[in-house]
């Protein structure tokens, strides 16, 4: 996965290695890159966010400076766009997308509040803003983004299950296989273990759907911050019925097997059930 990018300001980026008397060769050398990244950031052109740091540094600047727009306060809102290729309308319970922003919240241990503030359609673009050390954070870890989120949801399954000693039961009760093979909860058989379970497996689709990540600063005054005594993200509304992602289901260690009848059978509330 490659790292986020960001659109440098050229014009200021030439001005700065002009008023120093350096070369492109000089500044280059300074940052510890190539020439031609200096070329691309002085053209404009996005460049990863890793070479506008070394950049910053050679200039010894802060990198937030160098970021095409206006000027960035210490106490500016970064925002972050994530393109994720998934349908947000096949989620199960999440569709304020509640479950990606405790997800993030939890890989890079949040210092402040993450808020969503837009959402486009197709594959999903989604712009975060949160404060410039979350930010970097977050860009930092970006690479291995999908080992992360992983070992964060692996980490939440296991927390939940310390939590129900009959939690394999529980999950029987609820869960069941469908003729085409996936695993469903619904209305008829939910109980809070298989609904937490349908909210992991939403976290579970949104991170593995995430492909690219690109920053931009604001200048939303004193954003960022975490309110006093907040509550974790509640999942949104829920289905009829929910699929549950196999992998989930393998962290929780639900017993799959492709060859066996639906497990408990299919409840009275299922299309599938028999009139």
């Amino acid at each position: 996965m490659s790292g986020a990018t960001v659109q440098p300001d050229g014009q200021k980026i030439t001005r700065l290695r002009q008023g120093r008397g350096w070369r492109v060769e000089d500044l280059a050398r300074k940052a510890g890159c190539v020439c031609k990244s200096i070329q691309n950031a002085e053209k404009g052109k996005d460049i990863r966010l890793t070479t506008l740091t070394v950049i910053a540094g050679a200039f010894k600047v802060e990198p937030r400076e160098l970021i095409l727009g206006e000027q960035v306060q210490p106490t500016s809102t970064f925002r972050l766009q994530l393109l994720i290729e998934t349908d947000i309308e096949k989620l199960n319970n999440s569709p304020q997308l509640h479950s990606l922003v405790e997800l993030l919240t939890k890989m890079f241990s949040a210092t402040g509040e993450i808020t969503i503030t837009e959402v486009k359609a197709g594959s999903m673009n989604v712009t975060l803003a949160m404060n410039e050390q979350d930010a970097l954070r977050l860009v930092a870890l970006f690479p291995d983004f999908h080992e992360h989120a992983r070992e964060v949801i692996r980490a939440k399954v296991e927390y939940s299950k310390s939590q129900t000693p009959d939690y394999q039961e529980r999950l029987r009760e609820a869960i069941y296989r469908k003729p085409d093979g996936k695993y469903y909860i619904g209305t008829s058989t939910m109980n809070a273990e298989a609904n937490y379970l349908a909210y992991l497996s939403d976290m579970l689709v949104l991170g593995d759907g995430v492909k690219e990540l690109r920053m931009t600063a604001g200048t939303d005054e004193g954003a960022g911050s975490r309110p006093q005594d907040s509550e974790p993200p509640a999942p949104g509304p829920l289905r009829e019925e929910m699929e549950i992602h196999p992998d989930i289901l393998a962290m929780a260690g639900f017993p799959m097997d492709d060859d066996s009848p639906p497990a408990q059978g299919l409840p009275s509330g299922s299309p599938d059930a028999p009139g």
